[in-house]
């Protein structure tokens, strides 16, 4: 783990948690906006970015913009965030993607809506919500909503969604297993079997800024089968 000087010395409320895979350009267009909105919060923060091999210079760029950087031995996009939700200090933990596809901005609204929940999700399919991307994406995106909805009785319109804000303390104590995409849902399933409290704002989806996505949808088909042991 590499962390910056003495500012990440201060205890957060708030840590900010980046998987990434070769993701310098767009951390680079990313920080600016992101520092902006943690500034406009007001609370001491952290921004932590877990790093699963780039050879992009990623980790140089978060560390130059006073990031803490973790270096990710095993691949998977779960296995980065169980280790940012472990890593993490601050007593309320985001979540978000590295790529630009979910605007620094709309933390504002998750911090705004935390009070009285164990967790708020930025979803794309509330009223307000909006996504941009490929037909192909939607699609499986929409039919992954489905599953959640029938198949795992979620009660939340976007299960998937990537870009979220935890009281850390419930989702510390959590036993997760899921080392890909499938983590979101599993963290709903164990969050709610504990009697934890969700909520769900809108935000716009935008394209990634750059590279290519890391994350494979229906890679994470046999996780699902392992979450649906979880509800009982």
């Amino acid at each position: 783990m590499s962390r910056p000087g003495t500012a990440a010395l201060e205890t957060p409320e708030l840590s900010v948690v980046l998987p990434t895979i070769n993701e310098a350009a767009n951390l680079r267009l990313l920080f600016p906006r992101l520092k902006k909105t943690l500034g406009a919060i007001g609370v001491p923060s952290e921004i932590l970015v877990i790093d699963e091999n780039s050879t992009d210079g990623t980790a140089a760029v978060a560390l130059r913009e006073g990031a803490t950087v973790v270096s990710q031995a095993l691949p998977g996009f779960g296995r980065a965030i169980r280790l940012g939700i472990e890593t993490a200090r601050g007593r309320h933990i985001v979540t978000m993607d590295a790529d630009g596809s979910h605007p620094p901005e709309a933390i504002e609204d998750l911090w705004k809506a935390r009070e009285g929940f164990d967790l708020v999700i930025g979803s794309r399919y509330i009223p307000g919500g909006s996504v941009e991307t490929s037909p192909v994406r939607h699609f499986l995106s929409r039919f992954l909503h489905l599953f959640d909805a029938a198949v795992l009785g979620l009660p939340v319109a976007d299960g998937s969604s990537g870009l979220r804000l935890y009281r850390a303390a419930p989702v510390k104590a959590l036993v997760l297993a899921s080392r890909n995409a499938a983590i979101q849902e599993e963290i709903i399933v164990k969050l709610l079997k504990n009697g934890g409290r969700l909520r769900e704002v809108p935000f716009h989806y935008a394209p990634r800024a750059a590279g290519k996505s890391k994350i494979r949808i229906l890679d994470s088909a046999l996780s699902y089968l392992r979450i649906l042991a979880a509800r009982d």
